[in-house]
Parts: structure tokens; C-alpha cells; sequence
């Protein structure tokens, strides 16, 4: 995913803080790729990319990367 490979050289280039914001129209297909984003962060090439979800409320999965 070019938007991952973009974090992880930016992050390796010494850059702190936001690389990039995914926007979707729909919670539904916010959390489906939540999940997706979040077996794409179990590469350890991606050890030093992290993720967040913020849709405005609770999610019902957790994602640990």
C-alpha cells in the first residue's frame, strides 16, 4: 500500500507526527478497513508505522497496531 511504504520511509527519515489521513464517507467502511490497515501493520517492515481510528464513537473490535 503506497500510503504505508510513505509512513514507514518518512518515519525512518526521522519525521514525527501525522503522515497521512484516510477519510470515509461511511463508518462501516471505516472500520473494514480499519482491520485491513491493521493486518498491513503486523509487517515487521511497518514495526514503526501506527494507526488510529476516530469515527466519533467506541469501536467494537480493537486494533492493536
Amino acid at each position: 500500500m503506497p500510503v504505508l511504504d510513505h509512513c514507514r520511509r518518512a518515519r525512518a527519515a526521522g519525521q514525527d507526527g501525522v503522515k497521512a489521513i484516510l477519510l470515509y464517507p461511511m463508518n462501516a467502511l471505516a472500520t473494514d478497513q480499519a482491520q485491513r490497515l491493521n493486518d498491513q501493520l503486523k509487517d515487521p517492515r511497518l514495526a514503526q508505522v501506527s494507526a488510529a481510528l476516530y469515527i466519533g464513537d467506541e469501536p467494537a473490535t480493537g486494533y492493536r497496531n
